[in-house]
């Protein structure tokens, strides 16, 4: 009768273990010495999980939970648009076939505290012919490049097993633009246009329905006469970045966004 006891009770303390929430978590440093706290924790399975994000050296400390997500992939610190200030950037993977993977981003007011940033969702339209996700199901992968985030993935035709795909993989970039209120992940778009040169003591612009955009690269332009109308093939980019010792011009030249020349045609 002992041992059936003993039994029974050792049963019911591994049964208790297994349902027992286990928990993990990293500290990350920005560049600016704030810390970040991010804790995970699986409730009671492997395929939803809880995430706590603790601030701490901010002007205004916060504490942000977020309940039933996808189990964390990998975390990351980046300075996507470049003002000084790290954003923290969270990469969580679906269970199942596809292993789909989405973004959760928060972006520092200037280290006064976090504000979530926009990552946008897929709908039915990207997945028709031509769309920009013509052929995804998932098995994707996040990096960081410069300025950017890139997401990869293969392609798949029409009959493929989700575990066999006959086509190449895809790039997709996502640019880090502050709106009035808020943070978005925006795609980095390739534009085919005709455009008018504008220059001055600030630097190239392109002129594009009224709106002026600096030009990163504008030694691609050569020697192309101020106020010319030209066929270009370019990429929107967060900001210009200037090469040590390079002249300030003091004029203020308003423009709405920088691009970078890939093609004249």
């Amino acid at each position: 009768m002992k041992k059936y006891l003993l039994i029974s009770f050792m049963l019911l303390l591994l049964m208790a273990c297994n349902h027992k929430p286990h928990q993990h978590g990293s500290e990350f440093t920005t560049a600016t010495g704030k810390n970040i706290v991010v804790s995970e924790k699986h409730e009671h399975s492997e395929s939803l999980t809880s995430i706590t994000i603790q601030t701490n050296g901010f002007e205004n400390d916060d504490t942000i939970d977020l309940n039933g997500i996808d189990p964390v992939s990998f975390i990351q610190l980046a300075d996507l648009d470049q003002n000084g200030f790290d954003e923290i950037y969270i990469i969580t993977k679906a269970t199942g076939s596809g292993s789909y993977l989405n973004v959760i981003g928060y972006a520092s007011n200037n280290d006064m505290s976090l504000t979530r940033i926009y990552f946008p969702e897929l709908n039915n339209s990207d997945f028709e012919k031509g769309g920009l996700f013509e052929g995804y199901m998932g098995h994707d992968s996040f990096f960081f490049q410069e300025d950017k985030l890139v997401r990869k993935f293969p392609i798949y035709l029409e009959n493929d097993t989700n575990n066999s795909p006959t086509r190449d993989e895809k790039e997709i970039s996502y640019l880090l633009i502050q709106g009035e209120a808020s943070w978005q992940l925006k795609v980095q778009n390739i534009y085919h246009e005709k455009v008018q040169i504008v220059r001055d003591c600030s630097g190239t612009y392109i002129r594009m329905n009224d709106w002026d955009y600096k030009v990163c690269n504008d030694k691609e332009l050569g020697t192309i006469e101020n106020n010319a109308f030209l066929n270009l093939s370019f990429i929107d980019i967060n900001k210009c970045k200037l090469p040590e010792g390079t002249a300030v011009c003091m004029l203020y030249h308003e423009h709405v966004g920088s691009v970078k020349i890939l093609e004249i045609h």
